[in-house]
């Protein structure tokens, strides 16, 4: 019986974890096109970065950050 609700418990953490993922690239992918930058960290090696304006946030770039 154990074995049973351990089993249930497990596939709907694989279902959760799924669901989550595909979240999270999808919000990405929303991000990138809607701000036009990469957001994968550091611009791959042959890319050069642009300069895109002011920072997204607000109070940044009042502080003049980029």
């Amino acid at each position: 019986m154990l074995e049973v609700v351990m089993s249930v418990f497990g596939g709907m953490s694989k279902g959760e974890r799924n669901r989550t993922k595909l979240r999270v690239r999808t919000a990405m992918a929303a991000q990138t096109l809607l701000e036009g930058r990469y957001l994968g960290g550091r611009p791959p090696c042959g890319y050069t970065p642009h300069d895109l304006g002011a920072h997204p946030n607000p109070a940044k770039a009042a502080d003049g950050n980029r």
